[in-house]
């Protein structure tokens, strides 16, 4: 328990305890009822913290700390510090939604898997695993949001110029989920089915392309992504 001025200031600053808007009373705990996850950074020092929320309520699945100094969440990536080593190793590194999503795998032997804060993949976040990886495989829902989620991404790393792929998991269903479920084979063989990351843009755009588009125009969607043959 936090008892004196001092302890409960640096909790403030740490983003554990926030001041109540009314500015009267004392702090409330900010991760209250939640499941606590260190984040920490590429030295090992914990630079902040997410709470993924228990059970089934309207309130956001997952808050972090607020930004500071030390945490952007934007460049970071939870399980990064103990991954890197896998990720550097394989070259590659396999991103998942949730934590838990994380723990599940790697759990079943998986070395190299992240996540990111809870946010939407940024340029920075591609120009930080570029350092490390060669490529990087998106584990995604398959349902819309999935797929929109797995659009942006691809874009970003298709113009940043790291090589990427996509696994679209069964509807419902995500890589905690299966990790508990299936057999190392059955695992293996699910997140082994993927698309590139070009093709996958490609297909997306002239699947939600105007069906009176002209012809040349669709056209146009491939010579974006895909480089031309000509010398």
């Amino acid at each position: 328990m936090l008892k004196t001025k001092e302890e409960i200031s640096g909790a403030i600053q740490l983003g554990l305890l926030r001041e109540k808007e009314a500015g009267n009373g004392r702090p409330y705990d900010f991760f209250r009822d939640r499941i606590m996850f260190p984040v920490l950074d590429l030295s090992g020092r914990t630079v902040a913290f997410s709470g993924r929320i228990l059970g089934p309520g309207k309130e956001a699945k997952y808050i972090n700390s607020q930004a500071s100094l030390i945490f952007d969440k934007s460049r970071t990536f939870y399980n990064f510090f103990k991954a890197r080593e896998g990720v550097r190793k394989s070259g590659e590194a396999m991103l998942v939604e949730g934590y838990l999503d994380v723990i599940g795998l790697v759990r079943r032997g998986y070395e190299n898997v992240i996540a990111s804060m809870g946010t939407a993949i940024t340029e920075n976040h591609i120009r930080t695993l570029k350092k490390f990886a060669e490529r990087v495989t998106f584990v995604l829902d398959g349902d819309i949001a999935g797929k929109k989620g797995a659009l942006r991404a691809a874009e970003i790393c298709l113009k940043e110029g790291m090589e990427c792929s996509i696994v679209l998991l069964p509807e419902g269903k995500d890589p905690f989920d299966l990790s508990k479920s299936l057999s190392r084979p059955e695992l293996h063989e699910i997140l082994s089915d993927r698309i590139q990351g070009s093709e996958f843009v490609v297909e997306e755009l002239l699947e939600n392309a105007d069906s009176r588009a002209l012809p040349e125009k669709k056209e146009s969607h491939f010579k974006i992504y895909i480089p031309s043959s000509k010398p």
